[in-house]
């Protein structure tokens, strides 16, 4: 059974996305068991990549609306 132009796009955005948490939650765990190893400068920018990666997965639901419309606009 062949994949629609959707699925193509879809199933890989959803294994990136799982990744992301994944990725997400080591950064958590580092910062938060290695306070005492880091400097205050890379605490502060693992913290970020932690917000900045939490946006993303957050913002997964509109993001994708918008990919499906994209892609419906190129099939035309």
């Amino acid at each position: 059974m062949k994949r629609t132009d959707v699925q193509k796009r879809i199933i890989p955005r959803n294994w990136l996305f799982g990744r992301l948490s994944y990725i997400g939650n080591n950064l958590r765990s580092i910062v938060k068991g290695n306070e005492l190893c880091l400097t205050d400068d890379e605490i502060s920018k693992l913290r970020k990549a932690h917000i900045l990666i939490k946006e993303v997965i957050s913002g997964k639901e509109d993001s994708s609306e918008e990919l499906k419309l994209k892609i419906q606009d190129e099939n035309i």
